[in-house]
């Protein structure tokens, strides 16, 4: 329940938790700390969250730490 309120809190503040799994790799948001060779995604797509990252209103706190789909 503390855990939720601070969330809000936060939110209210304007600190928005990044979008990574499944989304196109963006450099201005992501830092691709592995790569994993596949078929199963398109190319460049997130498959995988090491560490959130998080923004305030348009500014990147923290950059969220990714693995990326790269086609063989």
């Amino acid at each position: 329940m503390i855990y939720k309120q601070f969330l809000d809190a936060l939110e209210k503040s304007g600190v928005k938790k990044i979008e990574t799994v499944g989304q196109e790799f963006d450099h201005n948001l992501h830092e691709a700390v592995m790569q994993t060779p596949t078929n199963e995604y398109p190319d460049h797509t997130i498959i995988n969250e090491l560490q959130g990252g998080y923004m305030l209103d348009d500014r990147v706190l923290r950059a969220a730490l990714v693995n990326v789909a790269v086609n063989e």
